[in-house]
């Protein structure tokens, strides 16, 4: 069966894994080429009295956050993670995250905000923080579905050296790698109650979503041997798991084939991030990843 284009994937890095220290987070939201909503991008600004001046990045009609960074130095990430156990009767998960960037001052208010309202569908997510309040654990991810979240920090035994059956060749292979000073997600999970009620409990080690969690722990892996990450470093990282239509996850080819339509890499303590939208159309289209990532400080545009 071939695989959906929603695909997506997000991180957290910080730590002796990068330049003093430094917290970088992402997120790319692998979507559906050729919709035409790229022709109206949009970085929305919100200062609303009695919130935490945020922004978020996306679409018209998009009330809420795909992505986003506080002035409070939060940041927020999803990727898809379908389940059996759904309900209405909960916060839609966009609307969530950004109310998440109105009112949380750190990642414990946010993790407080996250217990205290409900799931809607199965999603992977994450908060990370650059406030200095948050500086010993600086990012938390949250597998849910309804009535139910896992939350996950670095190295978690759950993850670790987890192995999945491959439902094609029926052989065991190693599809959880947790490290410390880093998390990431793509499109499956961890949690033993969350896998039991997922879509796909068990992905083929050939699949879309290890292919990509495959590439970001050898990434990671690499520059810890190597040297820590810079913005470079981390843009870098960013770029490699977003959908360029899998002939070589590493290198864009000149092809309209990939999905990824938003990429962008979050500096929480500068309050800056790097963003890149798709661009153009039909044969000239171009995934996100693949194009010019634009830096914008934030802190101008938070300001009173």
């Amino acid at each position: 069966m071939k695989e959906k284009k929603i695909q997506c994937s997000f991180f957290a890095v910080w730590g002796n894994r990068t330049v003093n220290g430094k917290v970088f987070t992402m997120r790319n939201l692998d979507w559906q080429a050729n919709t035409g909503v790229n022709q109206n991008k949009i970085v929305f600004v919100y200062k609303i009295d009695g919130e935490i001046a945020h922004s978020t990045l996306g679409f018209p009609g998009v009330m809420g956050a795909l992505m986003g960074m506080s002035a409070a130095g939060l940041t927020v990430h999803e990727a898809g993670l379908d389940s059996h156990k759904e309900t209405e009767l909960g916060n839609q998960w966009t609307l969530r995250l950004r109310y998440i960037l109105a009112k949380a001052k750190n990642l414990e208010e946010a993790e407080y905000i996250w217990r205290n309202t409900n799931n809607t569908l199965g999603m992977n997510h994450m908060i990370g923080s650059g406030n200095v309040y948050d500086e010993k654990l600086p990012a938390i991810v949250m597998e849910t579905m309804a009535g139910y979240t896992a939350f996950f920090r670095d190295h978690d035994k759950r993850e670790d050296n987890t192995t999945f059956v491959d439902p094609k060749t029926k052989s065991k292979y190693i599809a959880g790698h947790s490290m410390p000073n880093v998390v990431f997600r793509t499109n499956h999970g961890y949690d033993p109650t969350i896998r039991k009620n997922l879509v796909t409990p068990m992905p083929e080690e050939a699949s879309s979503t290890m292919k990509r969690y495959f590439l970001l722990k050898d990434g990671f892996n690499w520059y810890s041997a190597t040297r820590p990450m810079n913005e470079a470093d981390a843009l870098n990282m960013t770029a490699i798991p977003a959908n360029k239509g899998e002939i070589d996850m590493k290198v864009c080819q000149d092809s309209n084939i990939g999905t990824n339509v938003i990429s962008v890499m979050f500096s929480p303590e500068d309050l800056k991030m790097w963003a890149a939208f798709e661009y153009s159309y039909g044969k000239d289209f171009r995934p996100a990843c693949c194009g010019v990532y634009v830096e914008m400080d934030m802190k101008l545009w938070f300001k009173a």
